[in-house]
């Protein structure tokens, strides 16, 4: 497992996105609020592993309180091959 990123919240806490590389094409993504009362868990799709990636809260317009995923790294299961992702995702936890 891995820690991808983490983005305020809407409140004084904050989301911090894990994952995990599970073979060479699964993925599994937990994203967790982290606040004074506690942290709890939501399971995400995400398209794409994401090592080192950035995130942030969307604070404005239809998509406020969702976290966008951007960037970070690949590195495949089997080969060792480590590729940089390209692109942003949107989670609406």
């Amino acid at each position: 497992m891995y820690f991808a990123a983490s983005a305020p919240g809407a409140d004084d806490g904050c989301w911090l996105i894990s994952g995990a590389v599970r073979g060479t094409t699964e993925t599994g993504h937990t994203i967790y609020k982290v606040t004074p009362d506690g942290i709890s868990a939501q399971t995400h799709d995400l398209h794409r592993a994401r090592i080192g990636a950035t995130a942030g809260t969307i604070t404005h317009g239809p998509l406020t309180g969702s976290v966008v995923i951007a960037g970070g790294l690949v590195i495949d299961s089997e080969t060792g091959e480590v590729t940089m992702v390209r692109g942003a995702e949107v989670l609406r936890p």
